[in-house]
């Protein structure tokens, strides 16, 4: 299981959060709903456009500074990255 972790801080952070996660893919599938890339990119774009409300109803502060740009340059480079 993936340790959750609100203390994302840098690329080195994040990067062990990716290795996990996969690793959470590969020996856990039957725990994750959205196993298929459309299925998981549907549940994504969900996510995103309902993600106020969620930070409302954890009762977190709503995250203002998100770097739209990079998680689209992100999502765009693993299309084609080997």
């Amino acid at each position: 299981m993936i340790p959750y972790d609100k203390e994302i801080k840098s690329k080195a952070d994040f990067l062990t959060f990716l290795t996990l996660y996969n690793q959470d893919l590969k020996s856990c599938p039957e725990e994750w709903a959205n196993r298929d890339l459309p299925s998981f990119l549907d549940a994504l774009q969900g996510w995103v456009e309902d993600m106020e409300q969620y930070y409302i109803n954890t009762k977190q502060d709503v995250p203002l500074d998100v770097n739209w740009k990079v998680l689209y340059d992100m999502l765009m480079a693993a299309r084609v990255y080997e």
